[in-house]
């Protein structure tokens, strides 16, 4: 774990600084900063949190109140998850901060997304289905559990 996602990395910026987006190259502030179970600063831009905002919007049902839960949880989601997994797709470079969650009566799963644009960004945060295709997915860390996992 640590040698994928390294410890106590530091973003280098502040809430309120206007940072450049990695990819497309507009500019956009840091509205949060929060830190993972390793200690790594993970920022959340006014641009990330208007994704997902616009994202609760559009969608309705659980996977808009999920995304919701996710956003109000961040902080709680990146120190304490469930489990770690990459995205190992060509070009995404993504690791995913999942937590599970019960919702309704029925198990879910958010997932914190960083690391797609920056190692420190947190690019979106999202519902997830929890069957984590092995060919897409590689499971870096699950917490233990009270069954012994």
């Amino acid at each position: 774990l640590v040698k994928v996602l390294g410890a106590k990395k530091k973003a280098g910026v502040k809430v309120g600084d206007e940072v450049v987006h990695p990819i497309h190259g507009f500019k956009t502030r840091v509205v949060a900063i929060y830190e993972d179970l390793l200690g790594n600063e993970r920022v959340l831009t006014e641009h990330a949190k208007g994704h997902v905002e616009e994202e609760i919007q559009k969608k309705k049902g659980w996977k808009s109140e999920i995304r919701r839960e996710g956003l109000k949880k961040l902080g709680e989601i990146l120190k304490d998850p469930s489990m770690i997994i990459e995205d190992t797709r060509k070009g995404s470079e993504a690791i995913i901060y999942v937590k599970e969650v019960s919702f309704k009566g029925k198990t879910r799963y958010i997932g914190v997304v960083v690391g797609k644009e920056s190692q420190h960004y947190i690019y979106t945060v999202q519902p997830m289905s929890g069957r984590f295709d092995e060919k897409r997915y590689i499971k870096l860390y699950e917490a233990k559990t009270s069954g012994g996992k």
